[in-house]
């Protein structure tokens, strides 16, 4: 049964279910147990993918790649370093899964399915993936240029980067997708919104200067009136003064007819009722006069209360202006922001510029140099084959030889048995075993040298290495092939990187039995009787 899940709930997931001809189910909980590969529309978590390998032959895992996982969180406003280190352990972790249950796990970046072809869809199809090639464009922004830069730069992340896409099943070859002239453009169009924010400003300016000249025309205005309205208030006061003043000198007149009338009274009734008809209407004046100085103090109310009035109206309009002079001064701040912003995505794209080119003679020094390796490799194949058949050539002669000399061998052990039985062979007895006392260690020493030979002529015995790795039998000045019969090989040394001795008596009880020096077996016998060298050529033999 086939499992095809997603991590992230991303556009390209989205796209890939649009376009999938596999039985698709909502989550988890809906799948059936029929065998039949399914797809599971929600993402998934790292922990419940184990759960769900138990019972699954083969669960095919897609996940966005790190470029566009990082730049969807540095879009989004999270700081560079939270993301790195937030990756860094998804992806971790992602990685030890796959090496845990590798025959079971496939994974595919979803960033292959924008640039999929013919071929590609026909890989999905052996693997039991039926899909329609139904997909967008690759997308392109400046978060996406700064992703690109920040895994560059970030050893670990880069990595884990490549660890990444060594495990993940490739369906089509992915290049560099980073449309330059489109992000271009993208900054032109923000440099003109910078612009446009610029003569929004300046018309925000100009109405403020509008305002401030129109409130100095109010306030001038204002001014006016109120001088107006303080000089008819003093001139109808100064009337209204003289008025009275004048009032008070007739009322003064009157008291003084009134009291030349009293004392007059006595003498004349004529003269009295005349007296009082004056005093009457002086009376009946003085109330006229009073009544219009009731008219003239409501006229002065009046005026106080529209001075007021317009001084609520020029406190209004002060306080417009002021919010209007701070709504200018945030625009002006956000203006600014935004144009330190621009200067510094400028600044890090001409950097992303410069490293992508870099980049790029880096990679044409590394074809230039795989094509110079390639070539060599060529030749060095070429040789190694041709030495290695005369080799075969050699060894064939060799058994020849051999072959002779065993039956020569065994023609002399025949001649030998009959000189043995033979008189002569008996009497010269007591000579022979004197030549041996003499001759006793002769035999060893020749079979030593024999060994050396042979151990010269192998290529499992590296004498430059033996010296290398073992300093002190260097500074001694030893012969290497002598030290390693004599010595080496029981002390566990290694004649060369290519035979292990410990692990080949250790491998064959029966050689270790007899007391051979491991190495001088495996040259003499163990070469023709099929026995391993060291346990990484018995591992790729059981493969074969």
């Amino acid at each position: 049964m086939t499992l095809i899940l997603s991590l992230h709930n991303s556009a390209e997931w989205r796209e890939v279910i649009e376009n999938g001809q596999v039985k698709t189910v909502e989550n988890i909980e809906s799948l059936s147990h029929k065998n039949e590969t399914q797809l599971i529309r929600q993402p998934i978590v790292l922990p419940e993918i184990e759960l769900l390998l138990n019972n699954r032959s083969q669960v095919f895992i897609c996940y966005d790649s790190i470029e566009n996982t990082l730049a969807d969180q540095l879009s989004s406003g999270t700081r560079i370093d939270e993301a790195v280190n937030e990756l860094s352990s998804f992806y971790n972790s992602l990685l030890s899964l796959r090496k845990s249950f590798r025959k079971k796990i496939k994974l595919i970046n979803l960033t292959q399915f924008q640039v999929i072809d013919d071929k590609g869809l026909e890989v999905l199809r052996e693997l039991g993936w039926e899909i329609q090639n139904n997909f967008s464009a690759t997308r392109s922004s400046i978060y996406d240029a700064l992703a690109h830069q920040c895994i560059y730069q970030d050893s670990n992340l880069k990595n884990i980067a490549s660890s990444l896409e060594a495990n993940t099943t490739k369906v089509t070859e992915l290049e560099a997708n980073l449309d330059i002239d489109e992000l271009l453009d993208r900054v032109k169009s923000d440099e003109a919104r910078i612009t446009t924010l610029e003569k929004e400003k300046l018309s925000l300016i100009n109405d403020k200067k509008s305002l401030e000249v129109a409130l100095c025309d109010s306030n001038s205005n204002h001014q006016k009136a109120l001088d107006e309205i303080k000089e008819i208030y003093n001139d109808q006061l100064q009337v209204l003064n003289v008025e009275l003043a004048d009032n008070v000198k007739i009322y003064d007149l009157l008291r003084l007819e009134l009291k030349n009338c009293e004392s007059l009274l006595s003498n004349s009734n004529t003269h009295l009722a005349i007296s009082l008809e004056k005093g009457c209407e002086q009376r009946r004046e003085l109330k006229r006069q009073t009544e219009k100085y009731l008219e003239a103090v409501a006229k002065n109310q009046v005026l106080s209360d529209k001075y007021l009035q317009l001084e609520a109206e020029r406190k209004l309009l002060q306080m417009h202006l002021n919010e209007s002079i701070i709504s200018v001064s945030e625009t002006a701040k956000s203006l600014r922001n935004q144009r330190e912003k621009n200067v510094q995505l400028k600044n890090e794209y001409v950097e992303s510029r410069a490293s992508e080119h870099k980049c790029h003679l880096q990679i044409k020094q590394l074809e230039s140099s795989l094509s110079s390796l390639r070539n060599k490799q060529l030749k060095e194949t070429k040789k190694l084959n041709r030495e290695n058949n005369k080799l075969s050539n050699k060894v064939k002669v060799l058994n020849i030889e051999l072959l002779s000399r065993a039956g020569r061998v065994h023609n002399l052990e025949y001649e030998l048995n009959n000189i043995k039985h033979s008189s002569t062979w008996k009497l010269s007895a007591p000579v022979r075993s004197f030549s041996k006392k003499l001759k006793r260690e002769d035999p060893k020493w020749a079979l030593m040298k024999q060994n050396i030979g042979l151990l010269y002529t192998s290529e499992l015995f590296d004498s430059e290495w033996y010296l290398a790795t073992y300093p002190d039998i260097k500074a001694s000045g030893s012969d290497p092939a002598e030290h390693y019969l004599m010595h080496g090989a029981s002390e566990g040394r290694l004649p060369s990187a290519s035979f292990d001795g410990d692990w080949y008596l250790q491998r064959y009880p029966d050689v270790a039995e007899t007391g051979m020096n491991p190495l001088i077996h495996f040259i003499k016998y163990g070469i023709e009787e099929g026995r391993s060298s060291s346990p990484k050529l018995l591992e790729s033999k059981s493969k074969r």
